[in-house]
């Protein structure tokens, strides 16, 4: 990036050499700086990436009856997301429900340290999003939903 910046240069105009530092640094780093490497590849080279997501177990014999309108208790007027289970340790599950006309909903995670752990766009108006926690450090984390300019709800969930 700054080669490029000394060069008057996008970063978007990086040449083959850059492009071959970039994906150095995608596959060996993570965070923030790999997402940014990967982006940038994505947008320059033609990467192609798919958010890596788990489905559920259905391989025990366990059933249980489904009942009709299982979570109609669930969503009340004020509550746009669910997170489950919690406390969580492998992973935890971001499900939600937006309100029509809510614009560029952005889901934060943040430490109750205040440092920033993780950032996602919301493209649906309902849907699960699976969060993965097993690089995470043990403790208390923040998430917070925001849409239309404005915090929309936040909740607390522990990660042992």
């Amino acid at each position: 990036m700054l080669q490029l910046h000394t060069q008057n240069k996008t970063l978007v105009e990086i040449d083959n050499t850059q492009k071959v530092d970039v994906y150095d640094i995608m596959n060996n780093s993570r965070g923030l700086l790999h997402a940014y490497a990967r982006n940038l590849l994505m947008l320059t080279d033609g990467l192609e990436y798919n958010e890596p997501y788990v489905l559920p177990d259905t391989s025990s014999n366990k059933s249980a009856a489904v009942k009709e309108n299982v979570y109609s208790h669930f969503w009340d007027e004020e509550s746009y997301f669910k997170l489950y289970p919690n406390p969580a340790n492998g992973y935890i599950t971001f499900e939600y429900k937006l309100d029509y006309g809510i614009s560029k909903p952005v889901v934060e995670v943040i430490s109750v340290d205040g440092i920033h752990v993780n950032t996602f766009r919301l493209f649906n108006s309902t849907g699960i999003k699976i969060i993965d926690l097993r690089d995470w450090n043990s403790g208390i984390y923040i998430i917070r939903l925001s849409g239309n300019g404005k915090m929309l709800q936040s909740a607390k969930f522990v990660k042992y």
